[in-house]
């Protein structure tokens, strides 16, 4: 089990970056640079974020770093060039910031392609986390990592049934009719509206 955490939001450092080491539970914060840098830009809608100079604190309190990107785009809707910045640049400023290499990405709301995924590995992140809202296995996918988001009407039943390895598919599998369906609508939004689109 290993726990993961989004964004970069306030609360993280501190109270549940403690409670998690109390427990000893392993996690995993993914940090939207664009959000916690001074004068960044990100596309999440606003809300109190932790700031840049605590992602150390983070790490001593026993968490590992990961990315999640400059701005929180939908990355399977930018250019190549647009891509390639989110993936090196986050990168960058989290391995300055703690003095060693960021190797794990986690995609922004887990939107991904073959393309994203290519790019995620010349761009030297050895996994990459999406959502799929299944159980990962030892056959998944490295560059397409299950997860299970635990939402407000989860019960502690259902969280307790992941646990046991039940309660929810397992990766890897194929991508069913409606989410390769989403997939295109949210590409052909883009594409009329023009720039890049919150992954939310």
């Amino acid at each position: 089990m290993l726990l993961t955490f989004d964004d970069g939001f306030a609360d993280l450092p501190g109270p549940t970056a403690e409670a998690l080491a109390e427990r000893a539970l392993p996690a995993t914060a993914y940090l939207t640079t664009g959000a916690i840098t001074p004068g960044g830009r990100s596309l999440l809608p606003p809300a109190p974020m932790m700031t840049l100079d605590r992602v150390p604190e983070l790490e001593r309190a026993g968490m590992e770093i990961g990315s999640h990107t400059v701005t929180h785009a939908q990355l399977d809707t930018l250019g190549t060039g647009r891509l390639r910045a989110e993936l090196r640049d986050s990168k960058a400023v989290l391995e300055d910031a703690l003095g060693h290499p960021v190797p794990h990405l986690a995609y922004p709301h887990g939107y991904n392609s073959a393309r994203v995924r290519a790019m995620a590995a010349r761009t030297g992140y050895e996994t990459a986390a999406a959502v799929r809202h299944a159980l990962s296995s030892e056959q998944d996918e490295r560059y397409r990592l299950a997860r299970l988001i635990v939402r407000r009407g989860h019960t502690v039943a259902d969280v307790g049934a992941w646990l046991a390895g039940e309660g929810a598919r397992i990766a890897p599998y194929r991508d069913g009719p409606g989410t390769v369906g989403w997939r295109w609508y949210r590409r052909a939004r883009t594409v009329l509206r023009g720039g890049p689109t919150f992954a939310g």
